[in-house]
This record gives structure tokens, sequence and C-alpha cells, in this order.
């Protein structure tokens, strides 16, 4: 989705601003508004507490980045080159070049056999595109198809496939482990390169359930997004995938010189595990997967 950022600067008066965080590829962090530059360097102060961790071997920023992807929306071809110093979209070494309108998002692996999750705002009716690393971190792309995606009433979710092997995916925790006051860091496309932050979990509401099957938790926290970031991970300290980033927003109060932030909150979802194992059974035995 494009970005939407209603900012109104007023000395001395409070301000807030929300995004969805699907981003054009147009759209450069460097001219993105007063929100989006005061984001920028918190992220990066933020996200170097977890710069030395290591999960499972590797440090804990690269675990998130080399599980975490890119799905682009839009009849587009795309072209893959390293190296490049031109382009807007990165991931990783490589770019991403298109010569059509696409939008931007992030997806989740949470299967060997190219099952990812994204906000479902990401998506839409479009046709899709997965840029990734696949084995020995070789970038790729691939079409995608959605699974399921989430409507009215629904949470912000989506399960999309594709026919590829990622290098890497994230084991999922159950939603029922999702806890006020855990540490977290995050992973996306946040102003179209690859973006990283942290912060801890704010506030979780009660599970939800509909009558379609879907069964999710909603949280908050407060690890600073930028648009692009939307589809992409919350995380935590095991290397348990928590949720999927839906909004972002900012409360400040812009003084000359140095802005007096008020507060960040995010909104994430994160879908019953059970529920999505079983959704990915279900596509392989119909698609001859597995």
């Amino acid at each position: 989705m494009s970005p939407r950022s209603g900012i109104h600067v007023a000395l001395l008066a409070v301000i807030a601003s929300a995004f969805t965080a699907c981003v054009p590829a147009s759209y450069e962090v460097r001219h993105s508004g007063y929100a989006t530059k005061i984001v920028e360097g918190k992220r990066e102060v933020l996200a170097e507490k977890w710069q030395h961790r290591k999960i499972r071997g590797e440090g804990a920023l690269d675990y998130a980045n080399n599980r975490t992807y890119i799905v682009i929306k839009g009849d587009t071809k795309v072209r893959l080159s390293k190296f490049s110093q031109s382009q807007k979209v990165t991931k990783g070494e490589f770019n991403v070049e298109a010569k059509s309108a696409f939008d931007v998002g992030s997806v989740v692996a949470v299967s060997h056999d190219g099952y990812f999750l994204t906000a479902a705002h990401c998506v839409g009716d479009s046709p899709l595109t997965v840029v990734l690393f696949g084995s020995k971190m070789k970038p790729i792309t691939s079409s995608a198809r959605v699974v399921w995606r989430g409507g009215n009433g629904e949470p912000d979710i989506a399960l999309i496939h594709a026919p590829v092997k990622p290098y890497a995916y994230f084991p999922m925790l159950p939603m029922e482990e999702i806890h006020a006051g855990t540490p977290i860091f995050t992973s996306g496309m946040g102003g179209g390169t690859q973006s990283k932050s942290a912060g801890e979990i704010l506030r979780v509401k009660p599970p939800r359930s509909l009558s379609s099957g879907s069964r999710w938790v909603e949280f908050s926290h407060d690890a600073p997004l930028l648009q692009g970031d939307s589809g992409g991970p919350v995380v935590d300290a095991d290397g348990f995938f928590m949720g999927l980033n839906s909004t972002g927003g900012i409360q400040y109060i812009p003084m000359i010189g140095h802005p007096w932030i008020r507060s960040y909150t995010s909104t994430s979802f994160c879908p019953d595990s059970d529920w999505i194992r079983s959704l990915i059974r279900e596509d392989r035995k119909k698609h001859g997967g597995g």
C-alpha cells in the first residue's frame, strides 16, 4: 500500500503519525517526512543492542534477515543484479529492478518448501513476486499465489506459496506464549532497504477466533517501524517468529533542532501456529507438495 502519514507540524503540539507499512518502489526514506527521519536514527540505536547476540550459531540480526524476504505486488518482471548502486529496493547484496509500478512489502519464511507469511494488505489481488535467498544464499525470484488472506473482521495476515526452497525459515511460537514485557527485534524492508529495529511487547489482546478457522492474537510493541516493514517478523531472543508487523505510529512534539518523542506504537498479529500448519498441510495435499 502507499504510505499514509497524516503529519501536521505545529510547534509544541503533540503530533501522531500512523501508516500501513507497504511501500511503493518510488518511496525513498530521506524524502519521506519529519516522522520518518526521527524513526530512522532511533531504529539503528535500538537494533545495536542485538548486534552481538547469537541465535542458533548466527548473529541475531543476520538470523532474522536471512529468513525475511521481499514480496512485490504488481504485474511486473523482476531482474536481479548484484552489487548495483543505483536501485532503490535492496535485500542483502542484490537489488530489484522493475519497469512498472509496484509495491514492496516483507514476507516471512515459515517452511522449507516455500510457504511465507505476510500482511494481508501487502498482497491484494495483484500478481505477486517473491525475492529471496535460496540454497547457498543465491538470490532468486518466483511468482507466488495466495493460500489464505484475512478479510473483513479478520487479522491482517496472509499465507502465500511460491515453488521455491528458501535458504532458511523461522520456527513459530505458539500464540499463548506472547507476553507483555518480552524483548523483541524486527526485520523487514522498511524504506525499501533491509531494515531492523528493536523494543519490547507493550500489550497483548485476548486470543480471537472465527468460524472460518482463523485464530490469532493481536499485540502492540514499541519497536519503531517504517513503510515497507509490513509483513516482517517480530522475533524473540530464541529466534522464534512471534508475529507479523502490520502498522506503526509515532507521537512526538516538534522542537527546533531536536524533537521530543512521546511514544512509538506498532501493531502486530500472531497467527495460531497450529492453524497455519493446518492450512499448509491442506494446501500441500491440494497441490501435491510436501
